[in-house]
C-alpha cells in the first residue's frame, strides 16, 4: 500500500533494478529507458522516496512498540519468577504441565571497578566525531580523520 500516486512503470522500474535484501541500486537501466516526461519521472521518483520513508518510520515505530512490549513481558516473568521462588523457598515442584527445579551457579559481582587491574577491564574505542569536526573545523589537522564535504537532499 502506498500514500502517494506512484507511477506504476517507475515502481516497477525501480522494484526491478533494485536487490530486494539491502535496497542497493544493482542496474538503473530499466529506470532511465523509461520513455515518459522529465518532471513526471522526478515527482514520481519523489513520491517513492516518501512512500518509503514513511513506510520506515511506520516500521521503526513498531519496532519501538515491540521492543517496550517484549521488555514489559520480560519484567512481569522475572518479577513472577522472584514471587515464586520466594513462595517455595528453595522446594522443589512439580505438575504435569510445569515443574521448579534449582541448580547452582556462580556469577562475578564487582564491588569496585577503579580498583580491577586494566587486563580485567574493557575500552570500547570509538570516534569522538564533534570534537573532532570543532578541531578540523577550527584549522587544525587531527591525524587519522578529514572533514568532507557532501550535498544532503531532502524530499518533501
Amino acid at each position: 500500500m502506498t500514500l502517494f500516486e506512484i507511477n506504476e512503470q517507475i515502481q516497477k522500474a525501480i522494484e526491478l533494478g533494485f536487490d530486494p535484501e539491502t535496497g542497493e541500486i544493482l542496474d538503473a537501466s530499466a529506470l532511465e529507458q523509461l520513455q515518459m516526461d522529465r518532471d513526471e519521472k522526478i515527482e514520481s521518483i519523489c513520491l517513492y522516496i516518501k512512500d518509503l520513508t514513511a513506510e520506515a518510520k511506520a516500521l521503526a515505530d513498531e519496532a519501538k512498540a515491540l521492543s517496550e512490549r517484549k521488555e514489559r513481558s520480560a519484567k512481569k516473568a522475572e518479577s513472577l519468577k522472584n514471587y515464586l521462588q520466594a513462595m517455595l523457598d528453595g522446594q522443589k515442584w512439580k505438575s504435569s504441565k510445569a515443574a521448579v527445579s534449582y541448580r547452582k551457579t556462580q556469577s562475578v559481582v564487582v564491588d569496585d571497578l577503579e580498583a580491577l587491574k586494566p587486563e580485567f577491564l574493557r575500552i570500547k574505542k570509538e570516534a569522538d566525531k564533534t570534537a573532532i569536526k570543532e578541531v578540523l573545523k577550527a584549522g587544525a589537522a587531527v591525524s587519522g580523520a578529514h572533514l568532507e564535504e557532501k550535498q544532503s537532499m531532502s524530499v518533501k
